[in-house]
This record gives structure tokens, C-alpha cells and sequence, in this order.
């Protein structure tokens, strides 16, 4: 009788270890806020996003830090979307 108690606590435990992953991988993210210093993820590294004026181009990543122009906020999402997930 005692094996069935303890194989009923490992199966227990085992169900409350499942659950517990389950709520931990399907936690909401928090959205990304396109404001100076906010970090993004992108090959593996985190990069600090600049809001600069005057670039040539709308989005570039130069010393590890992503420089957006404000006049491309607008279009955030979906300039960043290869790089942002």
C-alpha cells in the first residue's frame, strides 16, 4: 500500500511541475515601447534603441545600438518587425 501513496505523490508532483512550466511559457510579454532606451533583442544580443533626427536611413544599427528617426515612429512596427519579435 505504501508504493501506491508515493507513486501517487511523484505523479502529483510531477503534474505540478508540468503546470507550473505551462504558466511560466505562456506568460504575457510586455509590448515593446519605441523610446530612447528601450532594449530590443536581435542576433542574440540586446540593443538600445536611439531616437535620432537626421539619419540617412530610417532604422540602422551602428555600435550596438539601434538609431531610429522619429519621423519613422509611426512606421515602428512594421520597420522593425525582421528584427523585432
Amino acid at each position: 500500500m505504501l508504493g501506491k501513496d508515493v507513486g501517487a505523490k511523484v505523479r502529483s508532483f510531477w503534474i505540478y511541475t508540468k503546470l507550473a512550466e505551462k504558466d511560466r511559457l505562456h506568460r504575457q510579454v510586455p509590448r515593446k515601447q519605441f523610446v530612447d532606451g528601450e532594449g530590443f533583442l536581435y542576433l542574440r544580443r540586446s540593443h538600445r534603441l536611439k531616437l535620432v533626427d537626421e539619419e540617412a536611413l530610417a532604422l540602422k544599427l551602428a555600435n550596438g545600438r539601434f538609431a531610429l528617426r522619429r519621423d519613422a515612429l509611426s512606421r515602428c512596427p512594421r520597420a522593425l518587425h525582421p528584427l523585432v519579435q
